[in-house]
């Protein structure tokens, strides 16, 4: 179970999703809104902002979730 993921893990996690399909279209659309945003920031703050705003929800409600799923699967 991930409790905490930094930014770039994130990315590569999205990175990792997009490659074998393994999410669902809403799941993908939120991703790629997160990465967009914090894209907009100066690349000092978008960990902060990451850890700040968004990370707790996307870890619990989409993280998780997805990992779980994979692991049931033997992935």
């Amino acid at each position: 179970m991930v409790k905490h993921m930094r930014y770039r893990e994130f990315v590569d996690w999205c990175n990792q999703r997009a490659a074998n399909g393994e999410w669902g279209m809403n799941e993908a659309i939120k991703c790629i809104a997160t990465m967009e945003i914090i894209r907009k920031e100066p690349f000092w703050r978008r960990e902060a902002v990451w850890q700040n705003y968004y990370a707790p929800d996307i870890i619990f409600n989409i993280v998780q979730p997805i990992n779980e799923m994979l692991k049931e699967k033997g992935k």
